[in-house]
């Protein structure tokens, strides 16, 4: 964000640095927490910020420098200087905190009314904060898109594309976090292939698996990036090598519960190179930054050493509300029936709106009625569960677009492969049922077949 050199001249006003220091603060402390506790961090932030701080009051600064005076009685006659030095550092504090351009500060990084510190960002233009929400991209269908590329922006994935390119640029290891279904692997791919990305980049993907081994990881790693010299490697000249290593935490652990590609990854990242496994020499690796995205641990997934994950800045991707849900499907199966050649029957067009409606609400309605248990541990849904759903409606002959009454029952039949064949037992088929048929009550009109 400093790369401007603007910042470092005369015209960095002490109101901006303020703002730069905390959507530093937020996305250095906030960035690595899950959906419960950012709003936590965010009310403890805002709390810290709009605090009264007690600045009226002398008798607690009186109490703090008695306080500070008898802990540097303790250094004794050496200690002197130093207690002279925390005396008058605690004095000049102090006397900043209860300064009217102190005060001045904490107005001038009030976040926007309603907003949560995780909302906002640095508009440069004006230096004030403006919402991720106003830079999310209007989404264009594009009928010669697979379904499987499409990608239909939200203010999280905004946020996180901004933060990457932001942390690319200063040359910053980045570990994303989430559930299964947040889109982790998504939203990198997309970023790296932003035009302007690849013509400054060299990137490549890594996709860990169980059976990934460090030798396999290497040989990957030195047949990709350019040898410089004997004992260099890296990118083309002018350009920055970007590692995407996807799916981190699987490969198995070994008796003693190390992981060679992952202790691998670590030396190139903290020693910034590796051996040479014939020759023994170490092999230099320069202008190469690691991106790595990893779910939780269990299902095949296991902890990561501390050792690694020291080296990243970690970012956590929030779980997909209905909001965004809303937003991503309406985008696409909206613009899905109104691109159709020829054009569908208007009926057909406005059970677009029912149709997303329909799949968030039985989306979470499954996961809050079948919950996992010993018996049923795959009793588990995440957002691809409703993606599936969508793209089953999607790709269906033409025919079944063109009377009402058949597209709602192909989106029954695609909600019942997605979420009922999962079902174990009659109970919850049954129960099901009866799910599915209150969102057809709910959200749809039985229209009668067109003559």
């Amino acid at each position: 964000m400093l790369n401007n050199k603007k910042y470092y001249e005369d015209q960095y006003p002490a109101s901006l640095a303020a703002k730069h220091f905390v959507f530093a603060l937020i996305w250095t402390f906030g960035a690595s927490l899950d959906d419960q506790s950012k709003p936590r961090f965010n009310e403890f932030l805002i709390g810290l910020i709009t605090l009264d701080w007690g600045m009226t009051s002398g008798g607690d600064n009186d109490d703090n420098e008695i306080d500070i005076k008898k802990d540097n009685q303790q250094d004794g006659v050496g200690g002197k200087n130093k207690t002279t030095s925390n005396q008058t550092n605690y004095k000049a504090a102090s006397q900043f905190l209860t300064s009217e351009a102190f005060m001045q500060l904490l107005v001038s990084i009030t976040f926007p009314r309603g907003a949560s510190v995780f909302d906002v960002i640095i508009n440069e233009s004006n230096n004030q904060w403006e919402r991720w929400a106003s830079r999310v991209p209007v989404y264009k269908y594009d009928p010669q898109q697979p379904y499987e590329e499409i990608v239909v922006q939200t203010q999280d994935t905004v946020a996180t594309t901004t933060l990457l390119n932001m942390l690319i640029k200063s040359h910053t290891n980045i570990l994303i976090t989430g559930t299964t279904g947040t889109g982790k692997t998504i939203v990198v791919n997309d970023f790296l292939h932003i035009p302007d990305i690849q013509d400054k980049s060299l990137f490549f993907q890594i996709n860990f698996s169980a059976q990934t081994s460090a030798k396999g990881t290497q040989e990957v790693l030195e047949g990709r990036l350019t040898h410089r010299r004997s004992n260099l490697i890296g990118p083309p000249v002018g350009k920055q090598g970007i590692v995407f290593v996807d799916d981190l935490n699987t490969p198995t652990p070994e008796i003693y519960f190390a992981q060679p590609p992952i202790e691998l990854l670590r030396q190139c990242i903290d020693q910034k190179g590796i051996y040479d496994r014939k020759k023994l020499t170490f092999i230099h690796l320069t202008e190469t930054v690691f991106v790595a995205a990893c779910g939780p641990p269990g299902g095949g997934r296991h902890e990561i050493t501390q050792r690694l994950t020291r080296l990243f800045h970690t970012i956590g991707m929030p779980q997909v509300g209905t909001s965004a849900m809303t937003q991503i499907f309406s985008a696409i199966i909206t613009g899905f029936l109104t691109n159709q050649k020829p054009a569908l029957p208007q009926t057909v067009q406005e059970l677009a709106k029912p149709l997303v409606d329909a799949t968030v609400f039985l989306y979470n309605k499954a996961c809050t009625t079948f919950l996992p248990t010993p018996s049923k541990s795959h009793y588990t849904f995440n957002l691809r569960d409703a993606s599936s759903l969508v793209s089953g409606v999607l790709h269906a002959s033409p025919g079944c677009y063109q009377i009402p009454l058949i597209l709602v029952k192909l989106w029954s039949h695609e909600g019942c492969r997605v979420f009922r064949d999962r079902l174990i037992d009659d109970t919850d088929r049954n129960l099901f049922d009866c799910v599915l048929m209150g969102v057809l009550n709910k959200y749809y009109i039985r229209p009668e077949p067109d003559e």
